[in-house]
């Protein structure tokens, strides 16, 4: 048995050697292959690496398998949710009627127990550890504050330019732009490429205003009334000095409105003149729906009306335009009324050749005043009126002036 069991031993020995030889053969032939190779490759410039693969665990599901990781990531994931929805089961019905007042109690008892489900889930895992876990969350809360990161600075941006478009009027002002408006614009200028053709041109007429507010206690203030209407540059009329909590103005003011802009207000602030600045006592304001309400229509047979300035400043009559019968009565705000008539301005005396020679006639009967001679209190030859023509946009600029002494 002993030389049997040799023989065999000796064949098979023999058979393994035969076996080997001609593995080296074929391996010789495969080194010789790859030489080859690697020298046509060098000659075309062609860099190949092979790369050693190692074998995946499998995980088999019924008739198909798919790697253990991937399956140990789903069941992690299913758990992960599970313990989320068992968290907000006392938060929702049909629960939450016997947990919203034992929270205190329920809540510890669940996070023990979702603890305990995560950590059993991970001790059972043989391709997934906590350490992994840990820094993939590490790695998701880092993605998450540069995201945030992101998203807070673009809305600071966002916020930053709301602010500047929200104060723009103002700082255009602060730069030297008075007419920052203008400058801007808006979507119906953009949309009209600048044509002012919707503007019409009306005059308000300010009679009085009266219960205003006092706002010095030793003497009477010293008011006026300032207008302020979208493009239009702010007018005011004369200082009344010592008028008190009530004032008769007469006086009135043009200003060019769209009865289609909804976003601008008409601004009628009563202003007390002061030594450090102006301080506002009462204000109005009015849209474009009240201003037009407020308008009076002018017939199509009848004359149009004389302007503010051509007409005599008395009250008594009824066909005055003055006529206190004519006003409206504003409520301000704090208190007070302000008394004011609005009417359209006649195309003829805003655009044609008779309105222009009625102004112009106007002002040469200013010009022609005999010079003063008196020396008297009222004569004041160290004081001149000036009058300054200004272009409007996008800045006031003066482009011709002339003077009246005394």
């Amino acid at each position: 048995e002993l030389e049997l069991l040799q023989a065999t031993t000796a064949v098979e020995l023999n058979t393994l050697r035969a076996e080997n030889a001609l593995l080296r053969r074929d391996l010789e032939k495969a080194v010789f292959a790859l030489k080859g190779a690697r020298q046509v490759m060098e000659e075309h410039h062609i860099e190949f690496r092979l790369t050693p693969t190692t074998p995946v665990p499998m995980h088999d599901l019924g008739s198909q398998k798919i790697p253990e990781d991937t399956y140990e990531v789903f069941v992690l994931g299913g758990v992960v949710s599970f313990a989320v929805l068992l968290f907000l089961c006392p938060f929702a019905k049909p629960c939450k009627r016997f947990c919203e007042t034992r929270l205190h109690r329920v809540c510890p008892v669940i996070a023990v127990l979702n603890f305990c489900l995560v950590a059993g889930t991970l001790d059972y895992m043989d391709m997934v550890d906590f350490n992994e876990i840990f820094f993939f969350v590490v790695k998701v809360v880092s993605i998450a504050i540069a995201s945030c990161q992101t998203v807070v600075v673009g809305g600071a941006v966002l916020v930053g330019l709301f602010v500047v478009w929200k104060f723009k009027d103002r700082i255009l002002e602060t730069v030297g732009l008075e007419s920052g408006t203008l400058v801007v614009g808006d979507f119906r200028d953009w949309a009209t490429c600048w044509s002012m053709r919707r503007f019409r041109a009306i005059e308000i007429f300010i009679l009085k205003a009266d219960s205003l507010p006092a706002t010095t206690f030793s003497s009477g203030s010293d008011l006026f009334v300032e207008v302020a209407l979208g493009y239009n540059m702010n007018m005011r009329t004369r200082v009344h000095h010592g008028a008190g909590q009530t004032c008769v103005f007469k006086e009135s003011l043009q200003v060019n409105f769209d009865p289609y802009d909804c976003d601008s207000r008409l601004n009628l602030s009563v202003k007390s003149q002061s030594s450090l600045g102006n301080d506002t006592v009462s204000q109005a304001q009015l849209g474009a729906a009240q201003v037009v309400r407020l308008q009076e229509g002018l017939s199509g047979g009848a004359q149009p009306e004389l302007l503010g300035w051509e007409t005599s400043a008395d009250m008594r009559s009824q066909g005055s335009a003055w006529s206190a019968a004519r006003f409206h009565a504003i409520e301000l705000v704090p208190a007070g009324r302000l008394y004011v008539r609005i009417v359209p301005v006649p195309e003829d005396d805003s655009t044609s050749v008779v309105g222009v020679a009625r102004h112009c006639s106007a002002l040469r009967g200013a010009t022609e005043a005999p010079p003063c001679r008196d020396a008297g209190p009222r004569c004041h030859r160290a004081r001149s009126v000036s009058i300054v023509v200004h272009r409007y946009w996008p800045a006031a600029k003066p482009i011709a002036h002339t003077a009246f002494a005394a």
